[in-house]
């Protein structure tokens, strides 16, 4: 947004559609229209003046991983396509570890078993179906599925795709994308996983031994 005092911005994740934030400089501001609409922004405590040079940005500067370890600071020359002046990235523990995903046609639609070996700050999951593992891929679940671990630990979940069949893949192979969502909305996509066109298709990945098949390290990047 901008348009005079306030101008703005929207974070939105485009997979959920959810607002991550919306920040604003030289006041706040109300969004009318978007995805945004009706929320009510943060104002960032710095801003640009009628003196500030083309090609200078406000940016974020520090050490960390998540939007809350860094701090907002004056305008400076952009950094665009790399990290901003004085903004270290670090990358954060494992968030979650994946050690079997299990898809299974039945009579009823899809059966779906996954396992975690591990889990912090996991807000949930969310399944995506396709007929091509390039997609498009459409949310399966209504809401999202809440996570079951307690923080450090793994848990088994279950979800019937009752819906299968009738649309994508319906004669053709099915394909699955499993997301887990963190407690602050970043979310991370695995797979595609392939459902065998047949009755008695599966498909499994896990691990062999005690190391899940999954590691994954998710820095959140800050824009310039």
């Amino acid at each position: 947004f901008q348009n005079g005092a306030a101008d703005g911005l929207a974070l939105v994740n485009t997979g959920t559609g959810v607002v991550k934030q919306l920040l604003s400089y030289e006041g706040t501001l109300t969004a009318v229209d978007g995805p945004a609409a009706g929320l009510t922004s943060t104002d960032i405590g710095v801003a640009e003046s009628g003196s500030t040079p083309v090609g200078d940005s406000l940016q974020l500067t520090g050490t960390g991983s998540t939007y809350n370890d860094f701090t907002w600071a004056a305008a400076q020359p952009s950094t665009f396509g790399a990290c901003n002046t004085g903004q270290t990235l670090v990358a954060p523990v494992t968030l979650v570890t994946l050690r079997a995903f299990h898809a299974v046609r039945t009579v009823d639609g899809v059966a779906i078993t996954w396992e975690t070996g591990a889990e912090v700050n996991n807000a949930g999951f969310n399944l995506y179906r396709s007929g091509d593992a390039d997609g498009p891929w459409h949310l399966v679940n209504a809401a999202l599925i809440p996570a079951l671990a307690a923080p450090g630990q793994g848990a088994p979940y279950e979800y019937l795709d009752g819906e299968a069949g009738l649309g994508d893949g319906e004669n053709g192979p099915l394909f699955y994308l499993l997301e887990d969502v963190e407690v602050d909305g970043v979310a991370t996509r695995h797979g595609p996983f392939a459902v065998a066109a047949e009755q008695t298709g599966d498909q499994e990945e896990e691990s062999n031994g005690a190391e899940p098949i999954h590691q994954l390290f998710i820095p959140q990047l800050a824009g310039s």
